[in-house]
C-alpha cells in the first residue's frame, strides 16, 4: 500500500467514537441548558399568575372577598389538602366575572389524577372561606405556599390594602402610612352628598401626613366631590410627605372647590409623584392648581386637562403646579386658567413660581391675568431652571409678562413660545422682564406674539421657527421632533 491509500484512509473506529461522545456529551448539555431556560420561564408565568407579592390571583381573591365577604369556596377546597384549582368548577366560575384570562399552570393536565403530585395551583380554603392558601409547584425552587391578605384587602403583612370603592379610598386617612392598590376604576358620584354637601375629606393634612405608598395601577377615580371653601390645602391627597408616591392614577371629571393651596391630585407634596393626570376643574384661591399645590418632590409623567378657576386675589397659581421647588419632568398642562376675582402676582399656565426643575414640558392653555403681573405661558416666575420646554397658549397681564416666563432670574435652555403676548410694560416674546440669570439656544415667533422684542433669546419668523435649522444645539435624534415648513418642534 502507498502514501496515497494511508492518506484516503478514514477515521479509525476509536476515533469515531471519541467523537460521537464528545457530540452526546455537547447535545446532553445543550438540552439542559434549554430544559432549564424553559422551566424559568414557566415559573415566571406561575409567579405572574399565583405568586406572592401582587400576582393575578392574589388581587382577584381579594377584590372577590371585599365584594362578597369571603373568598370563594366548595367541600373539595375546605378538604385536607385543597384542590386544584384548575378544576374546581365552583371556585373557577366564581372568579371568572374577575378575571380577563383562566389561569392554568403552564403543566397541568386534566386527565391526570387529582393528587398532591398533581401539577396546579392548589387551593385550600379555611372556615367557609375566611382565608385561603395556595400552593405552587415551581420547577427550580419546589412549593412555595401564599397565604391569604387577611381578607378586607389586608395583606398578610397587614400593610397593603385593596381598594375597590370610594368607601375604602376615604378609609385610608385611617392608616398614613400603609400601600394602596386600586383593584377597579373607582366611581366617587357619591361624594355629593357626603358630610352635608361637604364632599370627601383629603387624605392627610400638615399634622398627619400620608407616608405610604398609593399605586393606582392605571385604573381612574370619577367625579370625585370636594366642596370645602373655607378649607385650604384640599386635594385628594392633602398633604403627601417625603419617601411617600403617589402613582398610577387618574382623576377624571373631578370637582373640586377651596381655599387657597390647593390642588386636585395633591395639595402639598414633598414625595414622588408619577403617571398621574386630571381631567376635572378645581376652584379655589391662592397657590391654587390643576394637580399639586406646592410641590418639593418629583412629578413625572403627569398631566393636566382642566380649568384652573381662582377666587379672589390669584398669587403663585398654575395649571399643573403653583409653586415649584422642587422637579418637573415629561408634563404638561393644557387647561385654561381663570380668574374670578382681584388681580395678583406670578402666574404661569404650568406654573405659577418656579424656583426648582422644569424638564421636558410644555403649556397650551391660555391664560389672562387681567392688570396682574409676573404673567407667563410656561411660568409666571422663574428663579431656578426650564430646560427644553415650550408655551403656545395666548397671555395678558399688565407688567413683566412673557410668552415663556413673567420674569427670569433663573436659567433658560433649549425652549420656546409662540403665544399672544399682550402687556402694558416689560412685555416680550419670550421673557418679559430679566433679572438675572442665564438664556441659551431659546426663541420665540415674533409674528404670533405681536412682540418684536424680550427680555431675552432670539426672535425668529413664523417660517423660521417651523424650521429644524433654528433650533441649534437642540437633541433632534431622540427628544424633539419638527414636521418641516409644517409645524413647530414638537416632543417626539
Amino acid at each position: 500500500m502507498d502514501s496515497r491509500d494511508q492518506q484516503q484512509k478514514g477515521f479509525t473506529l476509536i476515533e469515531l467514537l471519541v467523537v460521537i461522545a464528545i457530540i452526546g456529551l455537547l447535545a446532553s448539555i445543550v438540552l439542559v441548558s434549554l430544559q432549564g431556560a424553559a422551566a424559568s420561564a414557566r415559573d415566571g408565568k406561575r409567579d405572574a399568575e399565583a405568586g406572592e407579592s401582587s400576582s393575578a390571583l392574589r388581587k382577584t381573591l381579594e377584590v372577590y372577598y371585599n365584594a362578597n365577604g369571603s373568598y370563594p369556596w366548595n367541600v373539595a377546597s375546605e378538604g385536607i389538602d385543597g384542590c386544584c384549582l384548575e378544576n374546581n368548577s365552583d371556585v373557577k366560575d366564581a372568579l371568572a366575572e374577575y378575571l380577563s384570562d383562566e389561569l392554568k399552570d403552564p403543566l397541568y393536565d386534566p386527565d391526570e389524577p387529582d393528587t398532591l403530585d398533581r401539577q396546579c395551583y392548589r387551593y385550600k380554603t379555611i372556615n367557609s372561606g375566611e382565608n385561603y392558601k395556595v400552593l405552587v409547584n415551581y420547577e427550580t425552587g419546589g412549593y412555595k405556599e401564599i397565604s391569604s391578605w387577611g381578607g378586607g384587602g389586608i395583606s398578610y403583612e397587614t400593610t397593603e390594602f385593596l381598594i375597590t370603592n370610594c368607601v375604602e379610598l376615604q378609609n385610608i386617612k385611617n392608616n398614613l402610612s400603609a400601600t394602596y392598590y386600586l383593584a377597579n376604576d373607582v366611581d366617587c358620584s357619591d361624594t355629593v352628598n357626603w358630610n352635608t354637601g361637604a364632599g370627601f375629606e383629603p387624605i392627610g393634612d400638615l399634622a398627619n401626613k400620608f407616608t405610604g405608598i398609593f399605586d393606582g395601577q392605571n385604573y381612574k377615580i370619577t367625579d370625585l366631590y370636594i366642596n370645602r371653601p373655607a378649607d385650604s390645602s384640599i386635594g385628594l391627597f392633602g398633604r403627601a410627605d417625603a419617601g411617600s408616591e403617589v402613582k398610577n392614577v387618574g382623576l377624571e371629571n373631578n370637582n373640586l372647590t377651596g381655599d387657597s393651596y390647593s390642588g386636585s391630585l395633591v395639595s402639598n407634596n414633598h414625595g414622588a409623584i408619577s403617571n398621574c393626570y386630571a381631567t376635572g376643574n378645581i376652584t379655589a384661591g391662592e397657590s391654587t392648581a390643576g394637580l399639586v399645590a406646592q410641590n418639593s418632590g418629583t412629578i413625572t409623567n403627569c398631566y393636566v386637562t382642566g380649568n384652573v378657576i381662582i377666587n379672589g386675589q390669584y398669587w403663585m397659581n398654575g395649571g399643573l403646579v403653583g409653586f415649584n421647588w422642587g422637579t418637573i419632568s415629561n408634563s404638561y398642562s393644557t387647561g385654561n386658567i381663570i380668574r374670578n376675582g382681584a388681580d395678583g402676582f406670578a402666574i404661569g399656565s404650568l406654573v405659577g413660581t418656579n424656583p426648582g426643575t422644569i424638564t421636558n414640558c410644555y403649556a397650551t392653555g391660555d391664560l389672562d391675568g387681567g392688570n396682574g403681573d409676573s404673567i407667563g405661558g410656561l411660568t409666571g416666575s422663574n428663579s431656578g431652571t426650564i430646560i427644553s420646554s415650550y408655551a403656545i397658549g395666548n397671555v395678558i397681564g399688565s407688567s413683566e409678562v412673557g410668552g415663556l416666563t413673567g420674569t427670569n432670574s433663573g436659567t433658560i435652555t433649549n425652549s420656546y413660545a409662540t403665544g399672544n403676548i399682550t402687556g402694558s410694560s416689560d412685555v416680550g416674546g419670550l421673557i418679559g422682564r430679566y433679572h438675572a440669570g442665564t438664556i441659551t439656544s431659546s426663541y420665540w415667533d415674533m409674528e404670533t406674539s405681536g412682540q418684536a422684542t424680550s427680555a431675552g433669546g432670539t426672535g425668529k419668523t413664523t417660517a423660521e421657527m417651523k424650521q429644524q435649522a433654528t433650533f441649534v444645539g437642540w437633541d433632534f435624534a431622540s427628544l424633539w421632533d419638527i414636521e418641516e415648513n409644517v409645524t413647530y418642534p414638537f416632543f417626539q
